[in-house]
Parts: C-alpha cells; structure tokens; sequence
C-alpha cells in the first residue's frame, strides 16, 4: 500500500520503466523482451466481442439469465480438458491481473502445479474493492454474479483447488445478496459442489465478507482476514502459492480476472490475444469519473487512446478536452498525468509505465481546470493516512508526515524545498517497506558510515532497548522482525545508532544503562534493583576496574531482570547488556587486563 501512495505523490517528479512480453521467471523478478506489433488501430469493442453483456444490469442476472448469455456454456468440457489445458490458453491470452499487479494470469496459476504434500488448495477471489474511483468489479458482482461463479470452477480446476473464497468488500451488501444468490443458484443446478458440471470434479464457492479495511485489499491481509485474524500483510516469502490460506497453497485473483477466464476458455485465448497490443492483450473494463459528462463503467479493447475513450464512452472532459487538467488512469494510487500527455496515451500496462504512471485499475479520474489539484492529492494522502495498518514504520510514520506536509501546500503555508523534502520522503516509504538489508539502508538514505563500511563497529538496529550487532552480522541482516529475531536482536521502533571505530563501546552501553536506572519508577524489584547494580558494574567496566567472573554474573542479573517485571523497561535494560557482552566479551576482558597491569588486581578480583 506503502508504495502505491508514494507513487501518487511521485507524480510530478520523472522516473522511467519499460515493461515487455513476459518469457520467464528469475529470482522472483519477471524477465520480458520486446516484440513488433503490426496493429495500429485500438477500438472501439464490437458488442460481439464483450465478455460482459449485462454490466449495465438491463437483463436477468439469476441463472436463467446468464445460461441465456452464454453463461455455464460447455464448461464440463472446459473442467475435462484438464489442469494443463485451461493454464495454457490463459498464458496464450495473454491475460495478465486485472486488480493492478499485472502479473501474467496463467504463469500464476501454473505456480500452483508442484506437489503439495497433502494439503488442500485454494482459490481466493479479491473483491474487497476498496479503491478510491474503481468500482468495475461491483458492478460484475452486482449484474453478472454467475460469470464470477464460474470463473472461480474454471480456475480451481486450472490450479487444482478443493474450494474459493470470495472475500467481498464489507460495504458491498446488495452485491454480496446477489452473490450469495448465484452461488446457491449454481449449487442447486449442479454446477459446483459434488461432481460440478458432471465433471467428477468436487469444488466449493464460500463468500466472507470483509469489515471495510482498504489495507484487505492487499492479497496476505487479506488472507489474515479471511483466518479470523487482523488483517495486516505478511512477510513474503514464503509466497500464498507454497504457504497461503490455512497454511495451505493458495491462489489469489481479482475478481475481473476470474470472470474473464471461462469466455477465454471457450472462445479460445488466441481470441483474446486479437485486442490490444503485444502484452497488452485482451478487453478491459474501465471506471470513467470526475469532470466527465457521462461517468460511466465500459468494457472496451486494451490500448485504445485515453482522450478516445473517455470522448467515446464519457461523453468528453466539461467544458471540452481544452479544459482538462490531468487524469489519474489507474485509480487513486497511480501518478496523474497532464493534459498533453493524455492527449497520445495508450490505456494498457506499457503505454502509462513509458508515460510515469500506470493502468493499475484502470479508474480513471478526470479533473478539469476548475480543480485545485494540490487539494485533490492532499485528499487522496489523507485516505491513506487513514487507511494505513501501522504494521511498518515507513508507511506509518511516512504518510503522517506526508499528510502534514501537504495540507500545508494546499494554503501555501510551506518552504520551497520542502517539495524535494516530500519527493525523497515519497521515495522512501516506497522503497524501504520491510525486509530492506540494514547495509544498502544505510548507505543509499544516511550516506553510509563515516569513514566507510570498513570502519564500522556496531549497530543498534531498533532503539535504545534493543541489542548490538557487530558489522560482520550488519554486512547481510535485513530489516524486518524475523531478520532480526535470527540476528538475535529486534527491530524495536527501527531507530538505527550507527558507531564506528571511534565509538568506546562500553561506555556507549554503560550510558544506555545509566538513562534506564534513571528510568526506572522503581514498583518492581527486579528492575529497581538490578538495574541499579548494572549501572554500577557497567562503570567499573568503562574503567576495566573489575573481575573477568563479573561479566557472567551481569549477564545472569540480566536474565534476572528480563521477563520478570510487569513493563518492558527492565527487558529494555537488560538486552544492551547482553549484546554487549555476547559480541563484545573480549574488549570487556582487555580493559581488566590493561586496568589490572597498571594498577595491580581490581578490589573485585581480589574479593573473588
């Protein structure tokens, strides 16, 4: 979420992508070469060619309805035809994701093909349509619920799921009724649950309604939802295809996505591949809003212009295409564009990425001259201000300030350089999210360590409470909680404190232990007492004017402390303890050595 908000804010600065036909899979990156295209002309769609003829709601959408549009047509034929069969007309469609992502449909499903040891697998439907200005996939699950239906048996076979879910936005409530009626409708026909379509194929359709977080929309959260758990994205990896819902292989689509795969089925994917260009293939719904004369949700052909699609279907920008000031193509989470470059943009994945922007869900927001446009994004950075799970801190802490900064700009009340403030603060959040190695996060935002890498000594990676780590662990750790935890340290509040070589090591840590035992309201005795005793052994280890047998007993006092006082401020003073004494030993031993030369034995080592 983090970074399709950044991207809104990027809008006005450049950046350039290049995306092509996909050709395989490399280290989770998707690898593309370029192809000709001998087609020119995009559009308009023959009404021949729509795979959604009731979008509009003029006719029956119950069962009778859909079997009299085409619905249901040979779709045990479609089931027989086996696992491998649909996944290779979806990959010759071309299709690729239709909630934003755009990643290759059938490449995704085919991901669900390894052995599974037993578990079951399962479709999970994205229709927690939460977007600001998309609302395509309601309009499929209000008008034409059994195309959704059956897309999800379509696909199920194709990845050998046992059952979907449907996660459906809490707010949609006709939609979900309608839904729910198809379902029971496609049941009582036969269609799905035992031996579906006669095909011997068992599968099942479930709703679950959501409760209205915009983050569920995110595949994992939405995932926890579904569990009964809050719903927060998860660490990746492992990735849904291996660990998804309950643990087991799991698919996630869009809504749109599914509804199409039964029509390419049967007409065939080299029929879909026909519309749009090269990879960019197939129809596409699009939400026209704003300053339009006729808003409107229209299937049309990928990659046909944006100013003719939205003069065709909308009616034309008010007051005329001279009166336009920019357009969000994809939804509230994609860079705008100006009136100039809307004028020759293609509405497919490569025209808006060569344009800095992208199709996202292809909602596109029209605003003429009469907008104040800072306004207009300051409102968008506030929804998601609000929408945010304050799971990671760049998102959580960035879009705060974020929405500080700009409601300043919207009255003028900022500094000129806060605009290259906000750009880098943008850049941040979208690319430091979780899992970021701590090193190329230090050298790519703080300039690195002075004196280089090589004159590091340690890093507190997340406050104050949390334990050092050397440089040989800081070289490859990433910054995520489970990095961390296997690092044997935490990711605290994220706050780093870098120390070079200059850094005197154990008095950085006897000053930490000194700001604890100040602290300290002193209710629990472990805390009251033993902090206030490792303050004190800590300074005669500045000085080395103690026992080498002291440093085991401050690590058992540590352990004392730790997990035994009602807050957490004694575990905070005791865990600089012990990554001090866990990684710095030697140096706590040197000083006694050097102390002990110059002085003779320390009182301590003569008392033990």
């Amino acid at each position: 979420m983090a970074g399709a908000l950044a991207r809104v804010v990027q809008a006005t600065k450049s950046h350039i992508g290049v995306v092509g036909p996909l050709v395989s899979i490399n280290n989770g990156s998707v690898r593309f070469q370029q192809t000709q295209s001998t087609k020119t002309k995009f559009g308009p769609l023959s009404d021949s060619d729509r795979v959604f003829t009731n979008l509009y709601g003029r006719h029956d959408w119950r069962l009778k309805g859909a079997l009299s549009r085409g619905d249901w047509y040979m779709t045990k034929e479609i089931l027989l035809k086996g696992t491998d069969w649909i996944v290779n007309e979806l990959k010759t469609s071309g299709l690729r994701g239709r909630g934003g992502a755009g990643f290759p449909t059938g490449m995704k499903w085919s991901f669900m093909n390894k052995p599974s040891g037993g578990r079951p697998k399962y479709l999970v439907v994205n229709a927690d349509e939460g977007e600001p200005g998309t609302c395509k996939d309601r309009e499929i699950m209000r008008h034409d619920p059994h195309k959704l239906v059956e897309g999800c048996l379509v696909a199920g076979r194709a990845i050998g799921a046992q059952a979907a879910y449907i996660y459906i936005r809490g707010e949609f409530y006709n939609e979900a009724s309608n839904l729910q009626v198809a379902i029971a409708e496609a049941y009582q026909a036969g269609l799905i649950g035992k031996n579906a379509c006669g095909s011997g194929y068992d599968f099942d359709v479930f709703v679950h309604r959501g409760a209205g977080a915009y983050i569920c929309g995110e595949e994992t959260a939405l995932i926890e939802s579904i569990e009964g758990k809050q719903g927060k994205p998860r660490l990746k990896p492992p990735f849904p295809a291996d660990v998804g819902l309950f643990g087991c292989p799991t698919t996630v689509n869009n809504v749109e996505t599914i509804a199409v795969s039964p029509t390419i089925c049967r007409r065939g994917g080299s029929w879909f591949a026909s519309f749009g260009r090269p990879r960019n293939s197939g129809t596409k719904l699009f939400n026209i809003s704003g300053h339009v004369n006729t808003p409107c949700t229209v299937e049309e052909e990928m990659s046909i212009p944006l100013k003719e699609l939205i003069e065709r279907h909308a009616g034309g920008v008010t007051g005329g295409w001279d009166n336009l000031l920019a357009i969000i193509p994809g939804g509230s989470s994609t860079p705008l564009i100006p009136k100039d470059v809307c004028s020759t943009v293609l509405m497919d994945f490569d025209g808006l990425v060569a344009a800095q922007t992208s199709l996202g869900t292809a909602a596109i927001i029209v605003m003429d001259k009469s907008t104040d446009i800072v306004k207009a994004i300051a409102r968008l950075i506030m929804f998601y201000k609000h929408e945010s799970c304050g799971q990671c801190t760049p998102c959580r802490e960035g879009v705060s300030w974020m929405n500080k900064i700009m409601y300043r700009f919207v009255d003028g009340n900022a500094s000129p350089k806060e605009i290259d403030m906000l750009w880098e603060l943008s850049k941040q959040i979208e690319e430091e999210e979780m899992s970021i190695p701590l090193k190329e996060l230090i050298e790519r935002h703080a300039g690195g360590v002075t004196g280089g890498w090589d004159n590091l000594l340690a890093i507190i990676p997340g406050g104050s409470s949390t334990p050092l780590i050397p440089k040989d662990v800081c070289s490859t750790v990433l910054m995520d909680f489970d990095g961390l935890v296997a690092a044997q340290t935490s990711l605290g509040t994220a706050a780093i404190i870098v120390m070079d070589k200059s850094t005197d090591i154990v008095k950085a840590i006897a000053r930490l232990i000194m700001f604890y035992k100040h602290e300290s309201c002193g209710q629990c005795t472990p805390c009251r007492e033993g902090v206030s005793w490792m303050n004190k052994i800590m300074y005669r280890f500045v000085d080395g004017n103690a026992s080498p047998k002291e440093i085991d007993m401050l690590w058992e006092l540590s352990k004392q402390i730790e997990g035994h006082t009602i807050c957490a401020l004694g575990d905070g003073a005791a865990w600089p303890v012990q990554g001090l004494i866990r990684h710095f030993r030697p140096e706590l031993e040197r000083r006694m050595q050097e102390y002990a030369a110059a002085n003779g034995p320390s009182k301590a080592e003569r008392l033990y």
